[in-house]
């Protein structure tokens, strides 16, 4: 991962709220997790982001990529595609 990706990781990680960070490619092979965030979800996390898109295709002829958002009690895991990388930022709930 190029050092400009590594950075912004970083300062999303240095946020209070920002438990866990999980970065996969398109394949589903986990390129980075950090904090919370378990390498074993990352082909599960792939395949919400494109299932995601597959369905928002659907409704919008734009390519607008869909954010999914994933709610249990005390966090939210934001899942969505970055070109081609899916990123997974898990959020504490306040």
């Amino acid at each position: 991962m190029d050092l400009a990706f590594e950075t912004y990781v970083q300062e999303l990680m240095s946020q209070d709220d920002v438990k866990g960070i999980l970065v996969a490619d398109e394949t589903g092979l986990c390129l980075t997790a950090t904090g919370i965030a378990p390498a074993s979800a990352s082909g599960y996390i792939a395949a919400i982001s494109h299932h995601a898109k597959e369905l928002s295709e659907f409704h919008h002829k734009e390519h607008e990529v869909p954010t999914t958002i994933i709610q249990q009690n005390t966090m939210k895991i934001f899942v969505r595609m970055e070109g081609s990388f899916t990123i997974a930022i898990y959020r504490q709930i306040a």
